[in-house]
């Protein structure tokens, strides 16, 4: 938190200027984000891991771009870190979870994964394309 004290506070006109530039790239700011975020929560094989350091670096540089003010672009930002890392941890062979999953369902994990990824892609690409 110190970090963030530490900076210049905006006037009011350079955050309203602030603002209309993140409405202007925030779209393929958070999806490029996003998707780098499930690319390394999928190599990883855990969601906890990608928070752990997803969120320490891109809070604080969402709160450096908007003044220190809580503001829909940190809200957007946790939730592309959140929701990058469950669905990277969902689709990972390497996932504890999808191993402990398949060997409570007694199925063969390669199995296991590929009858799991349709649902998560699906459920990505109508949800996570559609904001």
């Amino acid at each position: 938190m110190r970090f963030l004290e530490s900076l210049d506070r905006p006037s009011q006109g350079e955050i309203l200027h602030r603002e209309q530039d993140i409405t202007k790239l925030k779209g393929e700011a958070l999806r490029r984000s996003r998707q780098n975020i499930q690319i390394m929560a999928f190599a990883a094989g855990s969601s906890w891991g990608t928070f752990a350091i997803c969120m320490p670096l891109a809070l604080p540089l969402a709160f450096a771009f908007t003044g220190n003010e809580l503001t829909i672009l940190v809200v957007a930002v946790f939730a592309a870190v959140a929701g990058g890392g469950v669905f990277g941890d969902h689709c990972s062979p390497l996932s504890d979870t999808t191993i402990l999953s398949s060997t409570v369902a007694s199925c063969d994990h390669p199995d296991h994964v590929k009858t799991q990824l349709p649902y998560a892609l699906a459920g990505y690409l109508l949800v996570g394309l559609a904001i």
